[in-house]
């Protein structure tokens, strides 16, 4: 390991070790700690995405350390989360959202990440559970390109880019445990990139904006705003290059339409012309 990983993999434990004083005894993790004039408050809300993320984080740091408090704490908390789902279903919501497919998405990459350093068996299953249960919300109306591949419940390009995203990294998982019919997963992931890319900005749906330079590339947000967010680049691009990765080397899922000039296009409209 180099030093400038060794940096990097000592922030990690310094945090992760934070983390490790915000888990409970029953799994649930505090998602806000405050400090004012020297005085701590913490919140007693729960939220399925902060404590996905802490199970996510906790079995990545025992990948990398073999320090079994990480995998203890990452067990603890998913532990919690799979009884949520045993008591709502794979529809899950928290004290911050109603049940929804965003949030149970990020139980799913938390189990992800716990089931490739521990192979308990109801990892798995909840992840195929929740997984059959995203895959049933996705949209799959070829017919409605305005809607095709995105979430039912998802309207934004960061909640649909999350989603892509851990449904990216489902497929190599997939195959990896042979858990089969891999393939629906990449499929979900090549609808959702279209929807993505058909709501990114580009040179020809700019020319409206303030600043079209620096909004070319970023995904816009929803359809009743014109900004951008960070994390719906982030995790959009992210989704990307997954399917990038996953698809076979053979595939090309990449088509080229060029549109024609509007002062070609525009005598062919006046002439009622339609080719």
């Amino acid at each position: 390991m180099t030093p400038e990983e060794e940096k990097y993999l000592k922030a990690a434990q310094s945090a992760g070790d934070w983390l490790l004083k915000m888990i409970q005894e029953d799994g649930k993790v505090t998602p806000v700690a405050e400090c004012t004039n020297n005085e701590w408050t913490y919140s007693d809300k729960q939220s399925i995405l902060y404590s996905g993320q802490v199970v996510s984080a906790l079995s990545r740091l025992y990948a990398i350390t073999n320090n079994t408090k990480y995998l203890d704490a990452a067990k603890l908390v998913a532990g919690h989360l799979i009884r949520e789902v045993g008591l709502h279903g794979a529809l899950v919501g928290d004290d911050y959202r109603p049940a929804n497919s965003v949030s149970s998405s990020w139980i799913m990459m938390a189990l992800i990440d716990l089931a490739k350093v521990d192979p308990t068996p109801v990892y798995k299953k909840t992840i195929l559970q929740i997984g059959d249960v995203l895959l049933e919300r996705q949209i799959n109306q070829a017919d409605d390109a305005y809607n095709h591949g995105r979430y039912l419940d998802a309207m934004t390009t960061s909640g649909n880019g999350w989603i892509n995203e851990v449904m990216g990294e489902m497929v190599p998982f997939c195959e990896q445990q042979n858990l089969g019919n891999c393939d629906q997963y990449r499929d979900a992931v090549r609808k959702t990139s279209r929807w993505l890319l058909q709501n990114t900005y580009n040179e020809n749906n700019t020319y409206a904006l303030a600043n079209p330079k620096q909004a070319i590339g970023g995904f816009i947000n929803n359809f009743t705003t014109q900004k951008v967010r960070t994390d719906a680049v982030s995790h959009g691009l992210n989704s990307l290059l997954s399917m990038l990765e996953n698809e076979p080397e053979d595939v090309n899922v990449f088509i080229d339409l060029p549109e024609r000039d509007l002062a070609e296009l525009m005598p062919l409209l006046r002439a009622g012309e339609n080719n």
